[in-house]
C-alpha cells in the first residue's frame, strides 16, 4: 500500500469522521437570553419576592410571557422555589404566537441556554408526547422565536437550574379531539409528583384599561370555577392561550385555583388605551 492510500485510510480516524460518528446528531440549543430584557430581569427579583402566597401542593400554574411584567415572572418562580423546591421537570404550554407550527401542537428536544446556564430538554417526556399525539410535530426551529417559552426560561433557570423542560406550542385552532389528547397526555405526566405544568399566557390584549380589567374579572371567575368551556372558546380579549388552560383543567380534574397576583401593562408605564393584562396563579 503506498503512502497516499495509507493516509486516506487513516484520515477518518484522525478527524473523527467514521460513519457512526458522522451520523450522530449535532448538539444544538436555543438561546433564551434573546428573550430577556436584562435591566428588567435584574430588578425583578427584589420586586417579585413578596407574593405572600401560602404554600400548598401546587401541580400547575399560569404565568405571563410579557417581559414588561418581569416582577410577576420572578414572583411566580420564587414562590415555586419556596414552596416546592423538589420540582425537577417543567412542562411549558405556550401559544403558537406566529402560527409557525406545521400542526396544532409542536414540541422539540433541544436545550435552552440562559445566563450561562443550560436547561436540558426532557427527551423522554417529548417522546411520550409525540407518541400520544400522532398529529404533533417535532419542530425546534419555531421555538427560536417563540417567547411564550423563551421569556420564561431565564426566570426558571434562576430558581431551578437543574430542572428539565418540555416545551409545547399549542395553536388556538386546536380541535376538541386534539385538545382531549393533549389533556390525556398531561394527566399521564402528572403521575410524576416532581413534574409541574406551566401555562404561559397573557390575558386581555389590545383593549383599553377599563375593558381589559372588566374582562379579567370574568376570566378570574372562570379560573375560580374551573370553567373549561370558558377557556376552550375564549379569544385574545381574555387569554391568548385558552386551549392550554382548558386542557390543563381537564387533566387536573378536581382542583383549586389560587391567584398570586394580577396587573396590567398600563401599571408599568404602557398606554392605558392599548393594554395587555396579567393573571398569575396556581392550581392545587
Amino acid at each position: 500500500m503506498n503512502l497516499l492510500a495509507q493516509f486516506l485510510l487513516i484520515l477518518p480516524l484522525v478527524f473523527g469522521l467514521t460513519g457512526a460518528q458522522s451520523s450522530a446528531p449535532l448538539r444544538v440549543s436555543i438561546n433564551a437570553d434573546v428573550f430577556e430584557v436584562s435591566e428588567l430581569f435584574d430588578a425583578s427579583w427584589a420586586a417579585g419576592q413578596g407574593s405572600g402566597v401560602a404554600c400548598k401542593t401546587f401541580r400547575a400554574g399560569v404565568v405571563n410571557h410579557h417581559a414588561l411584567a418581569s416582577d410577576l415572572l420572578a414572583g411566580f418562580f420564587s414562590t415555586l422555589k419556596r414552596c416546592q423546591p423538589e420540582i425537577s421537570h417543567f412542562i411549558i404550554l405556550s401559544p403558537d404566537h406566529f402560527s409557525q407550527a406545521h400542526a396544532s401542537v409542536a414540541t422539540h428536544a433541544l436545550a435552552y441556554r440562559a445566563n450561562g446556564l443550560e436547561i436540558k430538554a426532557d427527551v423522554s417526556s417529548t417522546e411520550r408526547l409525540l407518541h400520544a399525539l400522532p398529529f404533533a410535530v417535532d419542530q425546534p426551529s419555531m421555538f427560536e422565536r417563540e417567547h411564550g417559552v423563551g421569556a420564561l426560561i431565564p426566570f426558571l433557570a434562576h430558581e431551578f437550574p437543574h430542572a428539565s423542560v418540555t416545551a409545547v406550542a399549542v395553536k388556538s385552532s386546536i380541535s376538541v379531539v386534539e385538545r382531549g389528547s393533549l389533556a390525556t397526555w398531561l394527566k399521564a405526566e402528572f403521575k410524576n409528583p416532581d413534574t409541574f405544568v406551566i401555562v404561559s399566557s397573557d390575558m386581555s390584549h389590545y383593549l383599553d384599561e377599563r375593558q381589559a380589567l372588566a374582562n379579567d374579572q370574568a376570566t378570574e371567575r372562570a379560573f375560580s370555577q374551573n370553567d373549561q368551556a370558558f377557556f376552550a372558546s375564549t379569544n385574545d380579549d381574555f387569554s391568548d392561550n385558552g386551549p392550554s388552560i382548558a386542557a390543563t383543567l381537564r387533566a387536573l380534574g378536581k382542583t383549586k385555583w389560587t391567584l398570586m397576583q394580577e396587573s396590567i401593562s398600563s401599571a408599568y408605564g404602557g398606554s392605558p388605551g392599548f393594554t395587555t393584562s396579567y393573571l398569575v396563579g396556581f392550581w392545587e
